[in-house]
Order: structure tokens, then sequence, then C-alpha cells
């Protein structure tokens, strides 16, 4: 079994818990963890996996040579030394979280309450218009089809000018 807790860092539900204690138990589960989200370093490809310590090297034993470069793992490294950012970036992004979803639903949007750093919405059968109009007013959105898009949670800045340009798209 393996859990995806890319996310997991932006959690803010006092029900939510991770798995790693688990992982950390049972030999078939593995707890997938990166860098990419709340860390904000994308670009530099670099996670872990955290597990039964035969499941890890099992996993090693697979593993191809030089996945991570030096300078990502010094980048995640230093990450680490301020825990109370990610704090900080966990409440900002519950603030913009809110906005957005709030924004929505205000609007007649329907939306789904999420513990991550984006909202998703159904925009309607007018998806593919909106889209085209929020883009022409420079805010991307991500489609999924069935008029259902993800709307990623930004600075105050970014959140309300995307509900903005949203009312003005509409």
């Amino acid at each position: 079994v393996v859990v995806d807790e890319a996310y997991g860092d932006y959690v803010t539900a006092h029900d939510w818990g991770t798995m790693i204690p688990v992982a950390l138990r049972q030999p078939n589960v593995v707890v997938l963890r990166t860098f990419s989200k709340i860390y904000g370093l994308a670009g530099l490809r670099i996670g872990y996996a955290v597990g039964m310590p035969d499941t890890i090297a099992g996993l090693r034993r697979a593993q191809r040579p030089f996945t991570v470069g030096q300078l990502a793992q010094e980048a995640a490294r230093e990450a680490l030394r301020y825990p109370g950012r990610v704090e900080e970036r966990r409440l900002e992004n519950e603030r913009g979280r809110r906005m957005i979803f709030d924004g929505l639903l205000e609007r007649g949007i329907d939306a789904v309450p999420s513990q991550a750093n984006f909202v998703y919405c159904d925009l309607g059968p007018d998806t593919e218009r909106l889209v085209e109009e929020l883009l022409r007013r420079g805010v991307i959105i991500r489609t999924y089809g069935d008029g259902w898009s993800r709307v990623s949670v930004g600075t105050e800045l970014e959140n309300r000018r995307f509900l903005m340009a949203l009312d003005q798209s509409m």
C-alpha cells in the first residue's frame, strides 16, 4: 500500500493524521512525502519514502542511481531547519483556501471542501468560455471536464485577483 501524503502538510483538520506510524509498523505500507508543495521546492523534484527498514531497502534496490542532486538535497535540508515556516504557510494557505471556497459559494458555484492548496469547483456548462475569459485576464485554472476545475490557492492578492476576474468573466 502506497500512501501519497504530498498535500499532508496543508491539512488543518483535527481528525486527520499521517500514516507514517502505520508505515513504520507494517511491511506492506509506504508513505510518500514531497518538498514540492508546502516547502516550495517543486523544481528540484525531491521527496522521500517512509516505511520499515526492509521495505525501504527493497525500494533502494530498484532505485536508479543519482536520482537526486546535491543542490536538491541541500535545499531540502535547509527547508527542514525552519519548521515554523511550514506552520505559517499552512495557516496562510488555509486563509486563502477559505477565501476562494467562500467566494465561489457566494457566486453560486459549487465547490468541494478542501484540505490541499487548491479548491475543486464546478463551473458548469460554460466552463470553457469562463476559462478562456480568465486566461485573457491573466488567470490560469486547470479544467478536468464536465465543468469541474481546480483553482490553486495563491497569495491574498492573487486570490482576490482570481475572484475579481471571475466576476468580470461570468
